[in-house]
């Protein structure tokens, strides 16, 4: 059984990402929605994150042996992954791949990888990005990582 990593980041104006979970997990659903509590959550195949940027039920995350898909749900802020450091121009409904990077509603980052490989950490958002007619505050991401 193959494990992975969730990492939640929430993204400032100024492009920085801050950590705000990483959680291990193994094959299942996840499901990604705006929650009351604290401000990154996870419990019972659950994400919750709270911000009104972020729809009731966003979306899912299924994690199998062969892959990572993502599901947005409809979501009315979107979903944009990232792919190769660069973010897709439009929102997506799905996409699979064997690690996923996602923007959720210009506010928040997600990464899930399997836990013996690591995602690349350069990622940038391209100026064409528009977001219902938009432009996006953030240009580009920035992970600090703590030493």
């Amino acid at each position: 059984m193959k494990t992975y990593i969730l990492e939640v980041y929430s993204l400032k104006e100024n492009g920085e990402a801050e950590i705000l979970g990483k959680y291990h997990l193994s094959d299942g659903k996840i499901s990604i929605g705006r929650s009351g509590g604290d401000q990154c959550s996870f419990s019972n195949g659950i994400l919750g994150i709270n911000s009104p940027h972020v729809s009731r039920h966003h979306a899912d995350i299924i994690l199998s042996e062969r892959d990572i898909e993502y599901i947005d749900e409809g979501s009315t802020n979107g979903s944009y992954p990232i792919q190769q450091g660069e973010i897709l121009n439009e929102r997506i409904k799905r996409v699979k791949g064997n690690s996923l990077e996602v923007v959720l509603a210009n506010s928040f980052f997600i990464r899930v990888f399997q836990e013996e490989k690591r995602s690349t950490q350069k990622i940038s958002l391209p100026e064409e990005l528009y977001t219902e007619g938009r432009r996006p505050k953030i240009r580009r991401i920035i992970i600090k990582r703590s030493k």
